[in-house]
């Protein structure tokens, strides 16, 4: 078992974790809105924080699953209304 820290809130919930050991779930920010979280090296970060072009996007409360290559799904708020998402990492050389 692994105790996951919060992003300022009092909840954090873990959804999936990958053969790497990355987990992914919500965590209740200091707003108290749900945010997605990518917790990996004993660190926890909102994806709101690592997309590299989210000014589409209000915000993105959940991921759900992630897979051995590091895609993430979950979901989030774009133009008023709850839609999915996919996130691709990339690599910085």
């Amino acid at each position: 078992m692994t105790s996951i820290p919060t992003l300022g809130g009092n909840e954090s919930w873990a959804s999936a974790i990958s053969d790497n050991n990355i987990i992914v779930g919500k965590s209740k920010a200091l707003n108290g809105e749900s945010h997605a979280f990518i917790y990996f090296n004993q660190e926890m970060h909102d994806l709101n924080d690592l997309v590299i072009d989210i000014s589409e996007w209000e915000y993105l409360y959940a991921a759900t699953d992630i897979n051995s290559n590091g895609m993430i799904v979950g979901g989030g708020v774009m133009n008023g209304a709850d839609r999915a998402f996919l996130l691709i990492p990339v690599v910085n050389e």
